[in-house]
């Protein structure tokens, strides 16, 4: 993929690919400071569909769609020779993402059929497969442009209501594509899963795994409730599937419940101009004598210093010869890492941990790292998104009371 791609002159930089579909390749793209969607067309053959002139195609769905009420993103550029479109960017999950998860989307079912109604009165069908379809602040946004002429097999009924739930169709569909969209587990239930780290517990269709989180996954088997409820109280517990939730919820209304934020893991980042450290205080990157220590058991998850120096990152702030403040990735799997940030608490204010923070990011751009960026609070989640940084989903932490 090419870093840079012009549209009528201006340059975007492509952050990541969103989606890959029959009409082109959507990116993720920034200029300015702003991230829109850049839409680069294709000529891929497609046995199911048969396409004319793309580009005006797109235009003229555009049109059609915004006169028939559909709420779409705004379109911002067309470039007709270099066959490139650039539309407003809508952060938020998918309805693919909700169904995937086992999330419910029984709020967005009225909006669509609302959409539905408004494109049949226009003598239109609309593409209902879930992907299409953002969730923005309780809202849907269909961010596809493409609509056909109205047919009743096609319709949200007779179609697309197949896949706005784990129906066969819908696991065919993920058996099918295998390499498309998935789940964004956090990096440490992934190494759990590989592991390299924690440990992992099956219970028939659901699963428990201790992964300095207790992640709960799956349907809530019996056994895993018992296993549950007898040895994680008092820990961190976090629900992957819907299932899990309504369990916890139902069976300890009375758990103490915080929000984290999990950040989209990226490889590219906003490195602003940070003001100098204050006097008396020094940043390094994070050296074999730094590891060593162990800085806020930063390093602890690596076999050695050359493991972590070739695998992870770091960086600290000193103060009278001491380590004050750290970054530092606290595990590594397979090119990506996750980041811990911490600072003494006499030393905070000082932007200690957004310098140890730049340093590491830069440090990670540079080799091609991947970092997940799991904010633990709105702090934490500010931090990140002046780094560049999204919100993937903010999600409940329960903590489980004591059994009387």
């Amino acid at each position: 993929m090419e870093d840079m791609l012009t549209v009528c002159g201006v340059e975007y930089r492509l952050v990541r690919l969103l989606g890959h579909g029959k009409g082109g390749y959507s990116y993720l793209a920034e200029a300015d400071g702003k991230q829109v969607v850049l839409k680069q067309i294709h000529h891929e053959p497609c046995d199911y569909y048969h396409f004319g002139n793309k580009i005006e195609a797109e235009c003229r769905d555009y049109k059609r769609l915004l006169d028939a009420g559909i709420r779409i993103p705004k379109m911002i550029a067309v470039d007709t020779e270099a066959e490139r479109i650039v539309k407003e960017y809508l952060a938020g999950d998918t309805i693919f993402d909700y169904v995937r998860d086992g999330r419910s989307v029984q709020p967005y079912l009225a909006q669509v059929r609302e959409m539905a109604a408004f494109a049949k009165a226009a003598g239109l069908n609309i593409d209902y497969f879930p992907t299409n379809f953002v969730v923005q602040d309780g809202v849907i946004w269909y961010v596809d442009y493409e609509c056909n002429e109205y047919m009743k097999e096609w319709n949200f009924e007779n179609w697309g209501i197949k896949y706005w739930s784990q129906t066969e169709a819908f696991e065919d569909y993920l058996k099918a594509h295998a390499d498309g969209p998935k789940r964004n587990d956090p990096l440490l239930y992934r190494a759990a899963r590989k592991g390299t780290f924690g440990k992992r517990m099956e219970f028939g269709k659901g699963s428990i795994t201790d992964a300095l989180f207790v992640y709960l996954d799956g349907d809530p088997e019996p056994d895993a409730i018992h296993e549950v409820d007898a040895h994680y109280r008092n820990r961190p517990v976090v629900c992957l599937t819907e299932a899990w939730k309504e369990q916890i919820e139902v069976q300890y209304p009375d758990a103490t419940v915080y929000h984290r934020f999990m950040m989209k893991p990226a490889n590219r980042f906003t490195l602003p101009k940070l003001p100098a450290l204050p006097e008396g205080y020094r940043l390094a990157g994070m050296d074999e004598a730094a590891f060593e220590t162990h800085p806020f058991s930063h390093g602890a998850n690596y076999a050695s210093w050359d493991a972590f120096r070739a695998e992870g990152s770091g960086a600290v702030a000193y103060c009278d010869g001491r380590i004050v403040a750290s970054a530092s990735s606290f595990l590594s799997l397979e090119g990506e890492v996750e980041m811990d940030l911490s600072t003494e608490e006499a030393h905070r204010g000082k932007g200690l941990a957004a310098a140890c923070a730049a340093r590491m990011l830069r440090d990670c751009m540079e080799r091609g790292i991947t970092v997940h960026w799991d904010a633990q609070n709105d702090i934490s989640r500010h931090m990140a998104e002046k780094f560049g940084f999204e919100i993937e989903t903010e999600y409940p932490v329960y903590w489980l009371p004591d059994s009387k």
